[in-house]
């Protein structure tokens, strides 16, 4: 499901690119809620080990990348910046704020998803058009700022 909703499709690897903040901790904690909506959700509980092997030989091509070829959002930013001083006490409060901004992230990806199908569904109704707008300091024409 993570593949098919969340995942970048690279254009020249067979590669499926998740979002790049994600754990996979966070995603075993996704199936594991998924399972829950199943008949077998009661019986059926993989440890995260088995999870983790099963992803590996399953699905090689679906990676979390270090660095994403596309841009981050400004929180995504500030938050990878702010895991570099982290201390003891922050981490909590860190990984709270992080787990929270990613939730929101996938709420708006399923919305977007369900637009998306909703158009596919009905073509001679419905016209989605997706914007998204890149900050001007990463536009590719613009000369970059000297280092001093």
């Amino acid at each position: 499901m993570y593949k098919t909703k969340y995942a970048d499709i690279q254009p020249d690897k067979d590669e499926f690119h998740l979002p790049r903040h994600i754990l996979k901790v966070d995603l075993y904690s996704a199936f594991l809620d998924s399972l829950k909506n199943t008949i077998l959700g009661e019986e059926l509980v993989p440890s995260y080990s088995t999870f983790a092997r099963v992803w590996k030989l399953d699905f090689p091509n679906l990676i979390i990348p270090k660095n994403t070829r596309l841009g981050s959002c400004d929180i995504c930013a500030n938050l990878s910046n702010q895991s570099l001083t982290l201390s003891a006490e922050n981490r909590v409060t860190w990984s709270k704020k992080k787990r929270e901004h990613l939730q929101f992230v996938r709420d708006e990806r399923n919305e977007n998803t369900k637009r998306i199908n909703f158009a596919f569904a009905y073509p001679n109704l419905i016209t989605l058009l997706g914007i998204d707008r890149m900050n001007a300091i990463r536009m590719p024409w613009q000369v970059p700022f000297p280092k001093s």
